[in-house]
């Protein structure tokens, strides 16, 4: 990860999106842009460009499933690498059904989030 990555945290649960943004600045990233739910993020997408997005599974107004579907559907977004994070290790099938095919379950091991990030900022 470069100075220069930008990183969007789409959380409602504000202590989780602070230990993120915490994780990520640990790794290099200086610019992490936060929003409560979907719809918030979908309006930062509108106003910058971002290297990655990690987003909640449960959030209120528009969920992260719904937001990846969006996402999919936009051409200059469907390429953006998308994590999605959930405390319900039920949803993974579901997930996986839906094209999202990173997940890390919270809780979670920062050196196990890092690995996952990295993977999906730097794919072989």
């Amino acid at each position: 990860m470069t100075p220069d990555t930008k990183v969007l945290v789409a959380k409602d649960d504000i202590p989780l999106r602070h230990l993120i943004e915490k994780y990520l600045q640990s790794m290099g990233c200086q610019t992490v842009l936060h929003a409560e739910n979907g719809l918030v993020a979908l309006q930062r997408l509108a106003e910058e460009e971002v290297d990655l997005i990690i987003s909640d599974w449960q959030m209120p107004e528009l969920d992260g499933v719904e937001l990846f579907k969006r996402l999919q559907a936009h051409p200059g977004r469907s390429k953006i690498p998308f994590l999605m994070i959930s405390s319900n290790r039920e949803y993974i099938e579901d997930a996986l059904a839906e094209g999202i095919e990173h997940y890390i379950t919270i809780p979670f091991a920062k050196n196990t989030f890092t690995q996952k990030v990295e993977e999906l900022l730097n794919p072989r």
